[in-house]
Order: C-alpha cells, then structure tokens, then sequence
C-alpha cells in the first residue's frame, strides 16, 4: 500500500539491506506478524493485523557499524459496524443511522429506500419516511463496506407505533 493508505489486504514488505564493503552481518525487523526475527536482505514480512504497525529494522554490518530504518502499515481488513433502529409514530418511521469503524475510521454513511440511490447521513443521524425498504450502506477509510440487510416498513395506520432493528450484512 502507498504510504499512509490504509490497505484491505495483508501488507507484504520487502527488506532491503546492504552491508557495503564489509558486507551484511545480521538485520533483524521487529512488527510483523512474526514478531522480531533475524531477516535477510530481500526477505518478506507480512502484516495482517488491523491497525497501525510500525516496522523497525535494525542492522549490523560485518565491520560492525550499525543502522536502522522504520515504516509504519495501515490494516483494515474488517467492514465497518452499521445499524438501523426505526419507530413508528403518526403514520411515518423515524428511522436512526449507527456505524462505527475502529481501525481505520467511518468515512461515509447513507441511507437507501426501495433500491434508491444512497442520501449521506452522519452517525447517529435520522431520517423520516413512509414506508419502503431501508438498507444503510457505511464505508471505511480501507474501503471496507457495510450494507444492512433491508428492512422493510410497511405504511403505518395514523396512532400506531412499532419498532425495527436491522442485522448488519458484511460485504
């Protein structure tokens, strides 16, 4: 991934060390999935966790000079958290929108009635409708998507009061 992007997919990182005229004599990088082990110049570490990692590589080389070098990886590979909670009330639905990422942030949430194009709402905002069926659609700054299974509400006799929830559908 680019640096400072957050990426969807384990991140691989090739290691690059050169130890000169005198030659390579041991790196180690700490921060990967593999905790800090002895690595070789081209070696492949891998970081698959959700978060921010920072990579640390420290090398000697054989006269033993010593040098170090980091880069930090950004992991989401997990969708966000999205909820819909809808209460009838004088014939129409006050519906709620929730969503929350943890690892890399909620960048974008919207509503949707019948199919209909998503209309962006904040967290913990509401909307009002009739009747139809409501999805909510939230996205990670990875890019990750949410979209809830549909909930459908039926029109509502004037008086009447009822209360849905949806379930989250992970894409």
């Amino acid at each position: 991934a680019a640096a400072d992007a957050w990426s969807r997919v384990p991140v691989s990182c090739t290691v690059t060390a050169d130890g000169g005229l005198s030659g390579l004599g041991s790196a180690t990088l700490a921060g990967a999935d593999g905790g800090t082990v002895s690595v070789a110049n081209g070696s492949v570490a891998t970081v698959s966790y959700d978060g921010g990692h920072t990579l640390r590589l420290q090398t000697v080389d054989g006269a033993g000079n010593t040098a170090a070098a980091e880069a930090i990886v950004y992991g989401d590979r997990t969708g966000p958290a999205a909820g819909l909670s809808c209460a009838a009330s004088s014939g129409k639905y006050t519906c709620r929108a929730d969503a929350s990422d943890a690892a890399s942030g909620l960048v974008a949430l919207g509503w949707s009635v019948d199919g209909g194009a998503f209309q962006a709402i904040g967290a913990g905002g509401t909307f009002t409708i009739a009747k139809g069926k409501v999805r909510l659609r939230a996205v990670d700054a990875a890019g990750n998507e949410t979209i809830t299974a549909p909930v459908t509400l039926a029109a509502v006799p004037a008086g009447a009061t009822a209360r849905i929830t949806s379930a989250p559908v992970y894409l």
